[in-house]
């Protein structure tokens, strides 16, 4: 009899983990899904008169395309099948799930260019990351990128100097990763993104990240699969 009392709830504990399992990558699941429904749904503050100029601001948030991390970059860029560190939270979210303990990560760039206005350039890139373990949840991030434009000078319809305008942009993120077999994980990232080019142009949206990784045992850590869906709904 005590036998099989050890065995029903061994059995209960291992079927409260399969439910805790699935609930989570379905809950993956419709985060992606929602993604794809509301792609390019975003709320833009840009005022009529801007737009009956025809100034076409379709090209903004191309910073969130700028891959931070100084690893990744020096790999060439090659880091989705990887995303070994708190760079997963950018390159594939599937990589925390295989993360063992907390990192951090913090990156700056600076873009300026040289010679002309004193008052002008000023350009930087910032990028920061926060990984940690959640239990059963698997491995959570967060992560903020600010991106600074710099200042430039506005001029009237004449050409004359009516000031000078500095821009700038932000997105913070969350992550979750898990392994769902020793060799696979899967991740997903939300992120918001807010751009002022302006005080008349200015915009922001969210959007989000899913992806996978694999790392087969006959590979030896030596190489994985990888594939991530990036930015849906931006």
């Amino acid at each position: 009899m005590v036998i099989f009392r050890e065995i029903r709830v061994i059995t209960k504990e291992v079927n409260i983990v399969m439910l805790i399992n699935k609930t989570i990558y379905l809950l993956m699941v419709v985060i992606a899904f929602l993604g794809l429904v509301y792609a390019g749904d975003y709320d833009s503050d840009l005022k009529d008169e801007e737009k009956d100029k025809g100034m076409d601001y379709t090209t903004t948030m191309v910073w969130l395309g700028m891959d931070p991390g100084g690893r990744p970059a020096g790999m060439g860029k090659a880091f989705t099948s990887i995303s070994d560190d708190a760079n997963a939270t950018y390159w594939n979210p599937a990589g925390l799930g295989f993360l063992q303990m907390r990192e951090v990560n913090f990156m700056h760039e600076p873009r300026s260019f040289e010679g002309g206005n004193d008052d002008l350039g000023g350009m930087f890139y910032d990028f920061a990351s926060f990984v940690f373990p959640a239990g059963k949840l698997g491995n959570l991030g967060i992560g903020f990128l600010y991106h600074d434009h710099g200042k430039s000078e506005a001029r009237d319809d004449q050409g004359n100097l009516i000031g000078i305008i500095h821009s700038y942009a932000f997105s913070p993120s969350i992550s979750i990763g898990r392994m769902i077999t020793k060799t696979i994980s899967v991740g997903t990232t939300f992120r918001y993104a807010y751009e002022h080019l302006t005080d008349d142009a200015k915009m922001n949206t969210y959007a989000f990240d899913f992806g996978f990784l694999m790392r087969p045992e006959f590979a030896k850590g030596r190489f994985g699969y990888a594939f991530v869906l990036k930015n849906i709904g931006e």
